[in-house]
């Protein structure tokens, strides 16, 4: 009696199916780490920049929290630095910042950039609407290069909850 073969067309599409599926996962987790770690800014409290310092000088407890988020073009471009910050300060250092950093206020959101409302850190969210006030520098823009070792910011003050949201941008040379 000759023996009998029974082919078995299933078991390949299977494992085949099962590897991509894996591959599909293990590539799909490794995006999202990946953007996360790119918009993770530290666990902990950065330190104050020296700006927010300055304006804080003699105020007792009005610097509460501080993030700061070194933008990805630092990486690419080293001459032309950026930073974010999401600072929890009073109302009372607002005006001495304002007058140390040479800012001016904008009458309302509508002018401010939109780049500014698309930064990419998961906490960056300034207030578009309700009680918040807008500055900005002199020469500042999103698209240009920065001259000035001074550097040039536009900023969100959130009055509500007493956070100020600072885009800064400035040059080695």
């Amino acid at each position: 009696m000759e023996p009998t073969y029974q082919i078995q067309t299933r078991e390949r599409p299977l494992r085949w199916r099962r590897i991509m599926t894996r591959l599909f996962a293990i590539t799909f987790l490794f995006l999202c780490a990946s953007k996360a770690a790119s918009d993770w800014p530290t666990i902990f409290n950065d330190d104050v920049p020296g700006e927010i310092e300055q304006a804080a000088k003699g105020l007792p407890n009005v610097v509460r929290k501080c993030r700061v988020y070194g933008c990805w073009s630092n990486v690419v471009n080293l001459i032309d630095p950026q930073h974010l910050w999401r600072v929890e300060i009073s109302r009372e250092a607002i005006p001495v910042l304002v007058n140390d950093c040479k800012l001016t206020e904008l009458g309302s959101s509508n002018e401010v950039p939109r780049q500014f409302w698309t930064q990419s850190p998961y906490w960056w969210h300034p207030p578009k609407t309700g009680k918040a006030r807008y500055f900005i520098t002199p020469g500042f823009s999103p698209e240009t290069i920065i001259s000035s070792e001074d550097g040039r910011y536009l900023t969100a003050y959130d009055e509500s909850v007493e956070v100020l949201y600072v885009w800064r941008k400035w040059s080695y040379y």
